[in-house]
């Protein structure tokens, strides 16, 4: 039986006009995520991994080739794909419930049944207490749990995270929590490998300290080394 392919970015290409000159930021990227998959993108600083989300998300259109999502052209933003800014993007005259509750709102759902998955997700992501708190009162984490509450309120076919991990080691989250692993190179961002991560789940936190779990640490680590010292011209 077929693999079921959710989402098909097809030799997607982007071009970016920067004041007299053209540049190149992903070049010919050919990626499938399949059906309830967990993936992660990886890459030095400016391969070009949030152009490649804006693009599935509908936000930006590309220069060449295409994505797909259940073999339909993506040419705009929809429900259907959820996502989240590195900088969170909350509304600050909104509270963390009225964040949560602002696709819905826009939807046309009822009243009672926006409020009752607005506390379903405050729940979910570890929120109780801070319902009617302004963005200005939470943590840096708290803003990231609201938006990524907000996004999956709206109960998404696929939920696109910009930079979820923050300050925090990007590639032990990302083998810990995916199926699978694309790494980029140095702009123009290309797929550089795909590393499957045959994991068992659920993945307990001990887990990180087997030699499967570092040996993949290791691949990603020494794939993304490569590009960024190439994106810094350094010699190795």
């Amino acid at each position: 039986m077929a693999e079921e392919v959710k989402l098909h970015i097809h030799n997607v290409t982007k071009v970016y006009r920067s004041g007299e000159q053209d540049v190149l930021a992903i070049d010919e990227v050919d990626l499938k995520i399949r059906n309830q998959e967990f993936a992660t993108i990886l890459g030095p600083s400016g391969c070009g991994k949030s152009t490649l989300l804006r693009i599935v998300a509908g936000l930006t259109k590309p220069t060449s080739g295409v994505a797909r999502m259940d073999d339909r052209v993506i040419n705009e933003p929809g429900q259907d794909r959820g996502m989240v800014f590195q900088s969170y993007t909350l509304f600050p005259w909104l509270t963390v419930k009225e964040n949560i509750q602002f696709g819905l709102e826009i939807s046309g759902l009822d009243k009672g049944k926006q409020e009752q998955i607005a506390r379903e997700f405050v729940e979910k992501v570890g929120l109780r207490g801070f319902e009617n708190t302004y963005p200005k009162g939470l943590s840096g984490g708290m803003k990231q749990r609201v938006a990524i509450a907000r996004a999956l309120a709206n109960n998404p076919a696929i939920l696109l995270l910009d930079e979820p991990f923050g300050a925090l080691d990007a590639q032990t989250e990302a083998i810990f929590l995916s199926d699978r692993v694309f790494v980029m190179t140095a702009r123009p961002g290309k797929v550089k490998a795909e590393i499957d991560i045959p994991l068992p789940r659920p993945r307990s936190y001990e887990l990180k300290s087997t030699e499967a779990f570092l040996n993949l640490k290791q691949q990603a680590l020494t794939l993304i080394r490569e590009e960024a010292i190439k994106a810094t011209n350094i010699v190795a």
